[in-house]
């Protein structure tokens, strides 16, 4: 049983003020939202990017909380509640969750993945190939959270610190040895990784995403650097891509911060990283490309069913991870030449009955989907299409820029909705429209259903039609209403006719 003595010292770091009453000592579980209060609860009143908690600290109490772990001077106290005041309410929250379900953490071996793009593709092939080698490894990611006995729909990249460490405990439970996660700039920015060692840290790339937040690309780079200064174990290993501008400022800043007894790596197309890749190769079917270990003179010659540079990046940093376990090469290599790697919504193939090739992908930001138009561009023996929109009451500096990049690419471009929240569609499309300043085959459609139809209905042999943004979820948010919408599900629609 967990009482409020033992919470006290777990968060005595950070009180300041202490008003307990010895008759309330008994916590059933904790939370920093009102509404999922229940009776022997501690409320934590945390101030948020949109709202603050000491505003529903009454309605906690009301609700059956006996503790509140707070900040600010409060208007009322109740003489039969604990008051336990604390200088940081966000990190006494991450350290009391974690003790609350016994530090889970503390029992895996966890690999965190951050970047703008590539994360769920890199957590997905750690997560199989480790439970390919019988080295059992959840997965907690933008797509699901799952183990080997349980599996968990994802509402956002990186869990609340409770959910996250409940998924920790579960993952013990199952025996996992290990978790390969994503982590967001949202969660570091907002410390939901709370005191989360990672033994392995990998850095994907950084480009433009995430401003409206962030405001700047510093800030945002700022935000995934503490990942590798505040995250990694002592022993811990960082991989970084050298291909990335931002991967390589990172990489030369490590070297003068890091600690001595952390080892870190690159990778990447350049040849001043530690492994190079090259004579790469790629068509619909996969993809092949010879991999320099660092130091020797020996090269890998891998294939695999992913297409794409940008994807040979993301492999390689899976089989670095993979490695820094004792694996060979050569059986990590074994094991991706044999798998059909399928993640949902990253360049998720469909066959339509007169030879053109659908792709869905979960591409949103400009960088994203200049990668995979690229690629596809590469294989397309016709007409490339693209189908796209952009989120409301989100970035806005991305939409004239990923007009531009499908100007640039696709031979048609169809602008439609994403995620228009509360935003006027036609005003996100407007905005899209900014970025395309030639003639081309642009198409107006806001009902995204209709859109992808069209697109289809227009494709022809030897076509590839990619549509963008969404990818693996299954809803829109449109106004204040999360409807059910899932691009495969209309793909699957239209070949079955």
């Amino acid at each position: 049983m967990k009482i409020v003595e033992d919470l006290v010292k777990v968060i005595q770091n950070y009180v300041i003020e202490l008003k307990l009453d010895s008759d309330k000592k008994q916590i059933k579980s904790l939370s920093n939202n009102s509404r999922k209060v229940r009776p022997n609860y501690v409320f934590v009143a945390i101030k948020g990017f949109t709202s603050d908690g000491h505003q529903f600290i009454e309605q906690a109490i009301e609700a059956g909380a006996n503790t509140i772990i707070y900040s600010q001077d409060l208007k009322k106290y109740h003489d039969e509640i604990n008051y336990i005041k604390v200088t940081d309410t966000v990190a006494a929250y991450n350290e009391a969750v974690a003790w609350f379900f016994d530090y889970p953490a503390e029992k895996l071996k966890v690999i965190g993945v951050t970047g703008t793009n590539g994360k769920t593709t890199t957590a997905f092939i750690i997560e199989l190939i480790l439970n390919s080698l019988n080295n059992r490894c959840g997965l907690i990611s933008t797509v699901k959270h799952s183990s080997i006995l349980t599996q968990i729909a994802a509402e956002r990249t990186t869990p609340e610190a409770f959910f996250l460490q409940q998924l920790f405990a579960q993952m013990v439970e199952d025996e996992c040895h290990n978790v390969v996660m994503e982590v967001s700039s949202h969660a570091l920015e907002q410390k939901r990784v709370g005191n989360t060692k990672f033994a392995v840290g990998i850095f994907s790339n950084l480009s433009g995403d995430h401003l409206d937040y962030h405001h700047s690309m510093e800030n945002y780079y700022n935000a995934k650097k503490t990942m590798f200064i505040n995250h990694i174990s002592d022993e811990g290993i960082i991989i970084i891509n050298h291909d990335c501008e931002y991967g390589q400022k990172l990489l030369k800043e490590l070297v003068i911060e890091k600690k001595s007894t952390q080892k870190l790596i690159s990778y990447g197309f350049n040849p001043n990283a530690d492994f190079v890749l090259s004579n790469f190769s790629s068509d619909e079917n996969g993809s092949s490309f010879y991999l320099k270990l660092p130091e020797i003179d020996e090269k890998l010659a891998i294939e695999d069913n992913l297409i794409g540079e940008y994807n040979a990046l993301n492999l390689t940093a899976a089989i670095i991870a993979v490695n820094s376990y004792g694996y060979e090469f050569d059986e990590i290599i074994k094991i991706i030449a044999e798998e059909n790697f399928v993640i949902p919504g990253r360049l998720e193939r469909f066959q339509l009955d007169n030879g053109a090739t659908v792709f869905i992908d979960y591409a949103h930001s400009d960088d994203a989907l200049k990668n995979v138009l690229m690629v596809l561009r590469k294989i397309c023996v016709n007409k490339l299409s693209v189908i796209f929109g952009c989120g409301g009451d989100r970035d806005k500096t991305k939409r004239p820029r990923m007009g531009k990049i499908a100007n640039q690419y696709a031979d048609k471009v169809f602008l439609t909705t994403d995620n228009p929240r509360s935003e006027n569609p036609s005003d996100i499309i407007n905005d899209i429209k900014e970025g395309i300043d030639t003639d081309c085959d642009l198409y107006e459609i806001e009902n995204r259903e209709a859109a992808i139809q069209a697109a289809l209905n227009q494709a022809e042999t030897g076509d590839i039609v990619l549509i963008a943004g969404k990818g693996h979820e299954t809803y829109q948010i449109i106004g204040d209403e999360k409807i059910f919408f899932d691009d495969s599900k209309v793909v699957k629609k239209f070949i079955d006719a």
